[in-house]
């Protein structure tokens, strides 16, 4: 049997060694690139450095440094609001957009809070255990308009629709006139309330299927289930929605035609259209971040 020399075997230890050396180096590059690449989204996402309502987070996070409840962005994306359990505030642009003003009130139990297409901001408080309430603020005046216990609340052109338990559905104006109201057939929680791009229709997506309504009178347009439907946007213009489909089959539906085009396969973030500034906010620690268009 031939063996080998030590000058032989000498030359090939070389090679190995600056293979086995090449190949710890790509370990640590690899694990090194891991690190920075899955840390940037955490940085893109930080609220006060966000393009478009950094100075409004950095506003509401000095009035309200920590446990923060849930936010709400106006329709131009000029104001957003945020609340803790004993206090809500709420950061305007002025004439210095990169200072917002911060207006403050004192409201104990804030649940919900949605600004209408007027700028006017909704609330809805637990007054106790077992009632809650729904509150206006108006040109720096809160008050009372009326009980009820709300799953979710929309701002639209015409005030506030306001969605119940069992899926009853009432539109308010700001002069606490009721507008209209309906009841979704087959409705089960948890659902989603959002309003479109023009303020005019407002959808819910419930039970695996989605309904879209008038948003003045609560007619109904649209009851559909093209699929398991688990989260629904409604697109920058129009009254076209995007849904998503457990598990990952989306499509693109207009609401006023019915006509459906299938969207593409992506990993898509839980996010609400900011109508009239065309971007859609996601919650970010209690604040709003800018998301990726779905």
């Amino acid at each position: 049997m031939a063996t080998l020399t030590r000058d032989a075997r000498r030359r090939l230890q070389h090679p190995l060694l600056t293979f086995l050396l090449s190949l710890v180096i790509a370990t640590a590059l690899g694990v090194i690139v891991y690190v920075v690449t899955s840390t940037l989204p955490y940085f893109s996402a930080s609220p006060t450095t966000d393009p478009n309502f950094g100075a409004l987070d950095q506003c509401l996070m000095r009035e309200l440094p920590r446990e923060r409840q849930g936010f709400a962005v106006d329709a131009d994306g000029h104001a957003a609001a945020s609340f803790d359990g004993e206090k809500l505030v709420i950061c305007r642009e002025g004439s210095d957009p990169i200072h917002p003003v911060p207006e403050r009130y004192t409201l104990s139990g804030v649940v919900h809070a949605a600004f209408d297409f007027g700028g006017r901001l909704w609330l809805s408080r637990r007054s106790s255990p077992d009632a809650s309430e729904l509150w206006l603020l108006d040109a720096g005046h809160a008050r009372h308009v009326g009980d009820s216990k709300p799953l979710a609340l929309v701002g639209t052109l015409f005030g506030v629709v306001v969605l119940e338990p069992g899926g009853h559905m009432i539109s308010i104006s700001p002069d606490e006139a009721v507008l209209g109201a309906a009841d979704l057939e087959h409705f089960s929680a948890p659902a989603q309330l959002s309003v479109s791009a023009d303020g005019e229709r407002v959808a819910v997506a419930a039970a695996g299927g989605f309904w879209v309504l008038d948003a003045q009178r609560l007619p109904k347009l649209r009851a559909e289930a093209p699929c398991a439907v688990d989260n629904l946007w409604w697109r920058k213009t129009g009254h076209q929605v995007l849904v998503t489909c457990d598990p990952d089959y989306a499509l693109f539906v207009d609401t006023d035609t019915g006509v459906r085009d299938e969207a593409p396969r992506l990993k898509r973030t839980p996010s609400a259209l900011v109508a009239r500034r065309g971007v859609y906010a996601q919650e970010c620690e209690g604040l709003p971040c800018t998301a990726s268009s779905p």
